[in-house]
């Protein structure tokens, strides 16, 4: 995402807009960034959007990014969402090794939340004209009991752009 998007969402937060959509920072007792979060409540749709998670590298596997993504997810689910909605990158599309595998590290450390991957189904996420779409994973957090195509019908009404491509699964 260009640095234009969080500078113009910062400038409607302080404006009192955007109420839904929250930048997070963790710091440590120095002040120094331990990690960043972005998420959205699509209260309509009754369903959080993961935009961003990342952690400081030298401090991955630390516990950081578990604590970040269940304090996300409660706040979700106190919220009244039913589920959130993540988009991760597809191991099989990345240009290296190195990639690939963190690409495989992303999609673990979803599931040892208890993220799903949904699978059969087509997204391309786009970002804007900068950047051609990218083929995505899309991940769902269930916070209630839900069927595959429950899922997938919430996650398309969220990212608008989800196709079938078979039968549809929670893995």
């Amino acid at each position: 995402m260009l640095v234009s998007f969080f500078l113009r969402l910062l400038k409607q937060k302080a404006r009192g807009e955007e109420e839904d959509t929250h930048l997070l920072a963790s710091i440590d007792e120095t002040g120094r960034l331990m990690a960043m979060i972005m998420y959205a409540l699509e209260r309509e749709e009754r369903a959080a959007y993961l935009w961003y998670l990342a952690v400081a590298s030298d401090l991955r596997c630390a516990g950081i990014g578990s604590f970040c993504y269940r304090s996300i997810a409660d706040r979700a689910r106190q919220a009244g969402m039913r589920l959130m909605v993540i988009e991760v990158e597809m191991p099989e599309e990345a240009k290296t090794a190195e990639m690939t595998e963190l690409a495989r590290r992303r999609i673990r450390f979803y599931q040892r939340q208890d993220a799903r991957l949904l699978l059969e189904m087509h997204y391309l996420q786009s970002v804007g004209p900068h950047v051609p779409p990218i083929p995505m994973h899309i991940m769902v957090h269930p916070f209630v009991e839900m069927t595959p195509e429950e899922a997938f019908a919430q996650a398309n009404r969220v990212l608008g752009t989800i196709t079938q491509a078979g039968e549809l699964s929670l893995e």
